[in-house]
């Protein structure tokens, strides 16, 4: 309570993140901007291209700013986003995963931070580190550039209680850490009967229920899991329902997958 009491009189929010491509946490993001854009000053530094999401955030008079620093190069772009920092000095520098959290540090340099007491660096990571070993090499060297103490930041949010404790067993141990859980709008995700016979209407030799599994592909999203479960439901009732995978990377054309189903004794076929 102590810590929010702290933070009620700040009002100017840059937000920091590499892409604006659709996910969780952009789409997270700009839910944020939705509610919150009456009560609070909110900018945007995109290291990438402009997006949709971007397109919406700008239709809420929220400015971003577009890096493209794949033409660029990072140099330029930061460079660019250092006077973007200056010019419109943020109450906090919010970064959005760890590539973004890593940015907002060296958008503010701690001498800054220490001497004017102007902006405060928070991160946001919305993964658990189950098995730190099995992430992509530049995930692992971003996590250990993440351990250095002058980038720590004063705020770190999580989104779930497991994703803060694999952490803070890898040595993150910023000032304050709030969990903050995701969030779903009922008004908008409910059950829409119009659709579910668009989508149906696409596979009319498929009757009875599916079961399906909705995400990008990752191994810690439970993909095994749920191949292990369609397995035990197709040994003990074969034709009870159909399955099906949607998502970033959810088809038989990913490697990865492909090996998944098969230690779970699944066939391509079996699946939608």
């Amino acid at each position: 309570m102590a810590a929010a009491q702290n933070i009620t009189h700040l009002q100017n929010i840059t937000h920091v993140i590499v892409g604006l491509n659709t996910g969780g946490a952009e789409m997270s993001l700009l839910r944020l901007l939705q509610a919150t854009r009456q009560q609070l000053k909110h900018r945007v530094i995109c290291f990438g291209r402009p997006t949709d999401i971007g397109e919406q955030m700008a239709a809420l008079d929220v400015p971003v700013l577009w890096l493209d620093y794949a033409g660029l190069k990072l140099p330029g772009a930061l460079l660019r986003a250092r006077r973007e920092v200056r010019t419109h000095v943020p109450d906090v520098l919010q970064g959005w995963m760890y590539y973004g959290n890593l940015l907002a540090s060296l958008l503010a340099p701690r001498r800054h931070i220490r001497h004017t007491g102007q902006t405060r660096v928070g991160w946001n990571i919305r993964h658990n580190l189950s098995q730190p070993a099995e992430e992509k090499l530049r995930i692992r060297a971003a996590l250990q550039l993440a351990r250095l103490p002058f980038l720590q930041p004063d705020l770190l949010v999580y989104n779930s209680h497991s994703g803060g404790a694999s952490h803070r067993h890898l040595g993150f141990k910023p000032r304050v850490q709030q969990i903050i859980p995701n969030g779903v709008d009922t008004r908008r995700f409910k059950p829409d009967p119009g659709a579910r016979q668009k989508v149906r209407a696409q596979w009319p030799q498929q009757s009875g229920p599916w079961v399906g599994m909705v995400g990008r592909f990752h191994p810690h999203k439970g993909v095994a899991l749920y191949l292990r479960v369609v397995r035990g439901m197709l040994d003990a009732q074969p034709h009870a329902c159909r399955f099906c995978l949607a998502g970033p990377g959810m088809t038989t054309d990913n490697p990865r997958l492909r090996g998944m189903m098969t230690a779970a004794g699944l066939q391509p076929d079996d699946l939608a």
